[in-house]
């Protein structure tokens, strides 16, 4: 769903802020922008745990929150739908989310920050870690998969 013919002439940033940050009660701080003044799709968005968590909540509930629908069910289905897979990671890709085997859907950021959720198993998870730090598909990003994938997943 393209949203921006609901905002015309509004950046990025003021759409994150109505459609998510506004109804689900979280800041969402300006982030990166090209040299043109456009705001990048998912670079460097600082969000506290709690917001973070209110969004893997959102996804897990097929875009509901605190019983409003925030994002449309068909929407949230078109998203986490297999369009590629990634070559360094080996995860099927949708629309801005990684998706895992077990059922796992996952947005990643710089230094292991983690926004999943698995809605078979009605699980939100969020995990922070030092984002200083490059956690490569392999590395740091694998331990975190395999947390997620075993421990985390077994208490569900």
């Amino acid at each position: 769903m393209n949203l921006s013919p609901f905002f015309p002439g509004k950046s990025l940033l003021e759409q994150a802020r109505a459609v998510l940050g506004q109804p689900l009660g979280i800041e969402i701080p300006a982030w990166t922008q090209d040299p043109q003044g456009y705001y990048f799709g998912g670079n460097e968005m600082a969000m506290t745990p709690r917001a973070m968590l209110r969004i893997a909540t959102l996804m897990r509930d097929q875009g509901r929150f605190d019983g409003d629908q925030i994002i449309p069910a068909n929407w949230i289905d078109q998203s986490t739908q297999a369009r590629t897979r990634s070559p360094y990671s080996g995860l099927d890709y949708g629309y801005g989310w990684f998706l895992t085997q077990s059922g796992f859907v996952i947005a990643r950021g710089y230094g292991g920050q983690i926004i999943a959720a698995h809605p078979e198993k009605d699980l939100a998870v969020v995990i922070t870690s030092d984002p200083t730090s490059p956690a490569r598909s392999g590395g740091y990003f694998g331990q975190l998969m395999d947390l997620l994938e075993g421990p985390v997943l077994s208490l569900a």
